[in-house]
């Protein structure tokens, strides 16, 4: 039973944090710890904890970006591009792949976005188009 309760409190805390901004957050976090020390389950706080940590690496696991470059030494060129998407992508933690046959611009991804700024596709999209006419 004390695992399920750390889940849920877990699963709460977790969600306040992704939804809430930083103020809120503080006040939702001092009424959260006020209700654990009300129903006396501090015991839970190292399992509610460890819950949590587990949340938020599968979180971040799940925003891993992957940036396909045709070269690697082609990263610098798109720096400023890349810096303007950093709202979407986490470029903290950013995994460079080479791909030459994309013969040239970049390709970022993660779970829920992709930008495709490759000139393949757009020379593959040029290409339909005129076959297309």
């Amino acid at each position: 039973m004390k695992n399920m309760n750390t889940q849920k409190y877990a699963k709460v805390l977790f969600d306040a944090f992704e939804t809430k901004d930083k103020k809120e957050f503080e006040v939702f976090f001092q009424n959260f710890m006020d209700l654990i020390k009300f129903q006396k389950k501090q015991s839970f706080l190292p399992q509610i904890y460890k819950e949590v940590q587990k949340h938020l690496e599968l979180k971040k696991a799940d925003m891993k970006t992957v940036l396909t470059l045709k070269d690697k030494s082609d990263f610098e060129k798109y720096q400023d591009r890349l810096e303007k998407l950093k709202d979407y992508f986490n470029l903290d933690d950013l995994k460079i792949e080479e791909n030459k046959n994309i013969v040239g611009g970049f390709i970022l991804q993660n779970k829920k976005h992709t930008v495709d700024h490759s000139f393949r596709t757009k020379l593959l999209k040029m290409y339909n188009n005129l076959i297309k006419k």
